[in-house]
């Protein structure tokens, strides 16, 4: 199996995950359900294959697992958006070489944007709309931009 695909249910809970890695899986899709919690920890040891995320339209809460950025796949796609999410956006996500496509929006997420996630040479669409954000804009070459 590549694919986990459980999206638009009415699923409820807490997102468990099985207890032994499935390196064949690649691609999770549980978005618009009604799962609530923190995005386990262990996220990136049970797929490490991962290079597409979509977990959208749930109630998740809490900070990102660190590992998201560290993700060894290439064109890493994450959709976390339209959860309860909060914190920041961490350092290691901003800096991935891997990340092609992040969508945060409608989260909680506070603090400072980071001006290395404007820097990356892998990413290509950011959302980071409908959160808490404060400071300034980073200031950004637009010309260093990849794309």
């Amino acid at each position: 199996m590549e694919a986990f695909l459980m999206k638009g249910n009415s699923f409820m809970g807490h997102l468990n995950l099985p207890s032994h890695p499935n390196p064949n899986i690649s691609f999770v899709d549980i978005s618009d359900n009604k799962i609530q919690g923190p995005i386990p920890a262990n996220i990136c040891s049970i797929f490490p294959q991962l290079f597409r995320l979509n977990l959208l339209g749930n109630f998740l809460q809490g900070n990102f697992p660190p590992c998201l950025g560290s993700l060894n796949t290439t064109h890493l796609l994450l959709d976390l958006s339209h959860n309860q999410l909060s914190g920041g956006i961490p350092e290691m996500l901003a800096q991935s070489d891997s990340l092609r496509f992040l969508r945060l929006s409608n989260n909680h997420l506070s603090g400072k944007i980071t001006p290395a996630i404007f820097c990356s040479s892998s990413l290509e669409l950011l959302y980071l709309d409908g959160n808490n954000f404060d400071g300034n804009i980073p200031s950004v070459d637009i010309s260093t931009i990849p794309y």
